[in-house]
C-alpha cells in the first residue's frame, strides 16, 4: 500500500465510492473513516509513517488544514450530488436540514434553486470548527422542525438518535478520479519542495550564523541549528511563533540597537540583522541573521592569535605613547580622530620620532583592530624585492620565484591595515602601481593579469618633505595627494623637552631586563643634562644614549656627572676631514662617519646604524644616495 497519499473521509457512503474508484484505477492509497479530532489523530499517526498529502471532505478537511502543516485536499462535490441528495430526502419529507461547511453551502444554495416549491422547508446549516460536530447538529434539530437530515456520517447518526431520517452525501466518481490526479501532482510538488527544503536546511546549517526565516508578519517558518543554540529552542517549538516575541521572551538583545536592554542581568547580547525577502518586487518574508556576541569575541581572539603567530599584529596603542606635552597630546588626539575613518593617512616626522608607533596606535583604535597590521620599510629593500613583497607573484613570474607563487603584503593585509614607512623612497616606476592600489583597491601579482580586490586601510610615513620631492619631480604629485588625504605631524623631541624625563624613565625600565642591569632611575641633575641636549635622532637617539649610560654607570642611579661625561664625549668626537684638507661638507661628513662606523662594526649595517643612533633603513637610504665607494 502506498501511504504517501492518505484519504480520511467522515462519510461511509463516500468511502465506498472512493474505494470503488481506486480499485478501477489500480490505486492503493489508504482510506480511513474519521471526523474532526478523530481524523486529526489518524493523520498525525500516518504522517509520522510517511504520508505527505491528505484528502478529506467538508468540515473535516478544513479542520485538518487548520492543524496540520502537510497539504490537505478537499474532495469536491458538484451541484448534481446535492440535488440528488435533496431529491432523495424529498421522497420522505420536505422538512430537510442540510449540514454543510461554508464552502459546501454555496453548492447547497445552487441546488435549492432547482426546487422552487415555496412549500418546501429546506434549510442549510453552517457549522463551526470550534465546537463538536454532533453538538451543533443537535442544536439545529432542537430549534427547528426537521424530518430529514442530509449530512456526513456523524450528522446522520445524530439525526437517527433523534428519530429523524438520515441521508449521506455521495460524491461523483469523476471527482474522486480528479482528486487522485491532483493528489499525485501535489505529491510530486511536495517531494520536490521537501528536497529543496532539505537543501536550504543544509545550507542554513552550514554556517555558524543563526538564521531565522519568517513570513511577512514575522511568524517563524524555519530556523537553523545555530539559531536554536543561540536562542535556546528547537525548530518544532519555535515555528509558528512571532520572532520578535520569541527573542524578547528569551532575553535576546541586539547589542547594536538596544544598549539599554543590555542592563538586563539575563540579557543575551547578539548582533541582529533583518533582510526582507522579496519575490517579484513584493515582500514575502524576513530573514533574520543572529551573531552571538560570545561567538564574535571568540572569533576575534582566534583571528588575533593567527595574526600574532604570523607577526601581522600591531602591539602599540595610542595610550602607550608617552608624554604630557601639548605637542604630543595634540598628535595623539588627532591620531585618535583619524583612526575612525578609512581615509589614507600620511604620517610626517623626523627620523626616530615614533611614526610607526602612531601607525600601530591608529590601527588598534580603528574598527579594523582585530584584522592584520602589516608594516614594510620602503627604503630597506631593493626595488625588485620591494615589488614582489608588496604585490606578490605567480608561479614562474621570474627566475627564483617560488613554485606556488607568493601572496603580496597588500593581499595579506586584506581587511586590515598596511603601513608603508619611508614612502618617499619608493622607486618612481612603482609609484604608479601604488597609486592604482590606493585608487582602485585592486592589486595584480607580478606575472599575472588577474585583478584581485583588496579591502585595506593605507597608512604611510616619511621623514622627508614630499612637497619638495614633488617639485623636484622625484615623487608623483597625484600619489602625494592620494596619500595626504589626512596628515599627521609627529613632533620632534626638541618640541617636547618636558617629556624627556618620562621617556627616559620608561626607556630605562624597559632596558633593565634586556641588559640585566639594576639601574633604578636618574638623579635630577642627569635629567637636566638630558633636557639640555639636542636630539637630532629624537627618541631613537635618546634610547641609544640611555643604553650607553646604563652600561657605563654604577647602579642604582644615573648621576649628573655620568650624563655630562657621556654628553661631552659625544660632542667632542672629531668631524672627519677630507683628504684635501678642507672642512668637509655635511654630505662628506656623513659619508666619512658612516664609513668609519661600518669599519668599526666589520661591515654590519645594523650594528653601524645602532652605533650612529639612526634606523637601519635610514642608513640604507644614505648609502644608496651617497656618490661614494661605500659598498651597498
Amino acid at each position: 500500500m502506498d501511504i504517501s497519499v492518505l484519504y480520511i473521509i467522515p462519510n461511509d457512503r463516500i468511502i465506498e465510492t472512493v474505494q470503488r474508484v481506486m480499485q478501477r484505477c489500480d490505486v492503493n492509497y489508504p482510506v480511513y473513516y474519521g471526523t474532526m479530532s478523530g481524523a486529526l489523530e489518524i493523520a498525525k499517526r500516518m504522517i509520522a509513517q510517511g504520508s505527505r498529502v491528505i484528502v478529506s471532505t467538508g468540515l473535516t478537511a478544513l479542520y485538518l488544514r487548520k492543524h496540520l502543516s502537510v497539504p490537505v485536499l478537499e474532495l469536491l462535490f458538484t451541484n448534481t450530488e446535492f440535488a440528488r441528495a435533496i431529491q432523495e430526502g424529498l421522497a420522505f419529507s420536505d422538512k430537510i436540514l442540510i449540514v454543510a461547511s461554508t464552502y459546501v453551502n454555496y453548492f447547497v444554495q445552487r441546488s435549492l434553486e432547482l426546487f422552487q416549491n415555496p412549500t418546501h422547508s429546506i434549510q442549510a446549516a453552517v457549522l463551526s470548527l470550534d465546537r463538536p460536530f454532533e453538538e451543533q447538529v443537535q442544536e439545529y434539530l432542537d430549534q427547528g422542525d426537521f424530518d430529514v437530515v442530509i449530512s456526513s456520517t456523524p450528522g446522520v447518526k445524530q439525526a437517527r438518535i433523534n428519530g429523524k431520517i438520515g441521508i449521506l452525501f455521495d460524491v461523483d466518481e469523476k471527482m474522486v478520479e480528479f482528486s487522485i490526479q491532483t493528489a499525485r501532482s501535489l505529491l510530486d510538488f511536495v517531494v520536490h519542495r521537501a528536497e529543496n527544503d532539505q537543501l536550504i536546511h543544509a545550507v542554513m546549517n552550514y554556517t555558524q550564523e543563526g538564521l531565522i526565516i519568517t513570513d511577512r508578519d514575522g511568524i517563524i517558518s524555519q530556523l537553523n541549528a545555530s539559531a536554536e543554540r543561540i536562542i535556546g529552542t528547537v525548530n518544532e517549538e519555535a515555528c509558528g511563533q512571532n520572532a520578535d516575541q520569541l527573542l524578547a521572551n528569551r532575553h535576546i538583545v541586539d547589542s547594536l540597537t538596544n544598549e539599554s536592554g543590555l542592563a538586563d542581568p539575563e540579557a543575551h547580547p547578539v548582533v541582529l540583522q533583518r533582510n526582507t525577502i522579496q519575490l517579484d518586487g513584493k515582500s514575502v518574508g524576513i530573514l533574520l541573521s543572529i551573531h552571538d556576541m560570545a561567538d564574535i569575541r571568540m572569533l576575534e581572539r582566534s583571528a588575533k592569535r593567527i595574526h600574532e603567530l604570523n607577526g601581522h599584529v600591531a602591539t602599540w596603542r595610542l595610550s602607550n605613547i608617552i608624554g604630557k606635552s601639548e605637542a604630543i597630546s595634540q598628535a595623539r588626539q588627532m591620531a585618535r580622530r583619524f583612526s575612525q575613518y578609512n581615509s589614507t593617512v600620511l604620517i610626517l616626522g623626523e627620523t626616530g620620532t615614533g611614526k610607526e608607533l602612531f601607525a600601530q596606535g591608529i590601527h588598534n583604535a580603528s574598527p579594523r583592530r582585530n584584522e592584520p597590521f602589516l608594516a614594510i620599510n620602503c627604503a630597506a629593500l631593493p626595488e625588485q624585492l620591494l615589488e614582489s613583497e608588496l604585490f606578490g607573484y605567480v608561479k614562474g613570474a621570474f627566475t627564483g620565484a617560488r613554485s606556488n607563487g607568493k601572496t603580496g603584503l597588500f593581499e595579506a593585509a586584506n581587511g586590515g591595515t598596511i603601513f608603508l614607512d619611508e614612502i618617499s623612497e619608493i622607486p618612481p616606476n612603482m609609484q604608479a602601481r601604488l597609486l592604482r592600489v590606493i585608487q582602485e583597491r585592486q592589486v595584480v601579482r607580478i606575472g599575472d593579469d588577474k585583478v584581485i580586490p583588496v579591502d585595506i586601510r593605507i597608512l604611510a610615513a616619511s621623514n622627508r618633505d614630499l612637497r619638495t620631492l614633488v617639485q623636484q619631480g622625484a615623487f608623483r604629485a597625484d600619489l602625494y595627494y592620494r596619500l595626504s588625504v589626512l596628515e599627521l605631524k609627529v613632533p620632534p623631541l626638541s618640541w617636547r623637552r618636558e617629556d624627556i624625563p618620562l621617556l627616559a624613565q620608561s626607556l630605562l625600565q624597559n632596558k633593565n631586563k634586556a641588559l640585566n642591569t639594576h639601574v633604578t632611575g636618574f638623579a635630577p641633575e642627569a635629567l637636566e643634562v638630558l633636557q639640555s641636549l639636542e636630539w637630532p635622532g629624537n627618541i631613537r637617539q635618546l634610547s641609544n644614549f640611555i643604553e650607553r649610560l646604563m652600561i657605563l654607570s654604577d647602579p642604582p642611579l644615573i648621576t649628573g656627572e655620568n650624563a655630562r661625561a657621556l654628553a661631552q664625549n659625544e660632542a667632542t668626537k672629531e668631524l672627519p676631514v677630507s683628504r684635501e684638507g678642507h672642512f668637509p661638507t655635511l654630505e662628506e661628513a656623513e659619508s666619512n662617519l658612516i664609513r668609519k662606523a661600518l669599519d668599526q662594526t666589520g661591515g654590519s649595517r645594523t650594528a653601524a646604524a645602532q652605533l650612529l643612533g639612526i634606523h637601519p633603513s635610514t642608513l640604507w637610504r644614505k648609502l644608496r644616495d651617497f656618490d661614494t665607494e661605500i659598498p651597498l
